[in-house]
């Protein structure tokens, strides 16, 4: 199925195409940035023979995280969707224009309360269908960036971190 119209645009190029957006509820999942971006390195590099194949670009077989951290501000990742930063999505000059930010790491919890505010039955939430499955590893993304790391990419997403109140 093709995606979307509304597919990884943002909040303000959705609420431009018509006023009526303006009353709906609006509601968004956010990530602490440096797990996703572990995530998308690690989908990047080791998926690379799955969903991902399509993709223009791929990480070479021997980029390291820690390089590919050092090196990413520079490079055409820096750009794509996969790795833009959630402030750019979600906020109209520094303003975050969602009704409700929903974490990744309380996905049940801050849903329940979503769907509590709607009136839906949790049951649906349930019942939703499993996009994809992750082939994460017991290791905490902390464990995995060194100082060098965890300061290029709290560089570039110095946004993400301050409007969503995320730290290391």
């Amino acid at each position: 199925d093709p995606l979307p119209d509304i597919h990884h645009q943002s909040i303000g190029s959705i609420l431009d195409k018509d006023p009526i957006y303006k009353d709906y509820f609006k509601f968004a999942v956010i990530r602490n940035p440096y797990d996703r971006f572990l995530s998308g390195y690690r989908d990047f590099s080791q998926n690379r023979y799955s969903s991902r194949a399509s993709h223009p670009y791929h990480i070479a077989d021997d980029c390291t995280f820690e390089r590919f951290c050092l090196d990413f501000s520079d490079s055409v990742w820096s750009k794509d969707i996969h790795f833009r930063p959630q402030h750019e999505l979600l906020t109209v000059g520094d303003e975050v224009k969602v009704d409700k930010i929903i974490r990744f790491e309380n996905l049940k919890h801050d849903l329940q309360e979503v769907f509590d505010l709607l009136g839906l039955p949790m049951h649906v939430f349930n019942n939703l269908p499993k996009h994809r499955h992750t082939n994460k590893t017991s290791n905490h993304y902390a464990q995995l960036y060194s100082d060098r790391s965890k300061e290029a990419i709290a560089s570039f997403f110095e946004k993400d971190l301050k409007i969503f109140d995320y730290e290391f």
